[in-house]
């Protein structure tokens, strides 16, 4: 048994319209909703990558002044560069320079 429908062109394009235009804006409240989220999110993690560089690089430069400040304290560092600054004792900068 067949289905004889016959719906007027107005109708059916009220109808739709009526059924399409919400759901759309809906559609694009979601979608607008959805994009601030990603964006929030992507920005916490730039943020949470670029804390844990920091701190890592923090620790690298901690970690490179101790040594440095260890070797300038050792004893025998210390008795080398005594006798080379007493050599330059009072002489002009000038004349100390290293020409490149």
């Amino acid at each position: 048994m067949p289905f004889d429908v016959q719906i007027s062109l107005q109708k059916l394009l009220t109808g739709l319209i009526i059924v399409i235009v919400p759901l759309s804006i809906v559609g694009l409240y979601l979608t607008s909703k959805a994009d601030k989220n990603l964006e929030q999110t992507i920005g916490m993690q730039f943020r949470t990558v670029a804390l844990t560089d920091a701190a890592t690089t923090a620790q690298f430069i901690g970690d490179r002044i101790i040594d440095v400040s260890a070797i300038a304290g050792d004893p025998a560092i210390v008795d080398a560069v005594k006798p080379s600054n007493r050599q330059y004792l009072g002489v002009d900068e000038e004349a100390i320079a290293v020409p490149f």
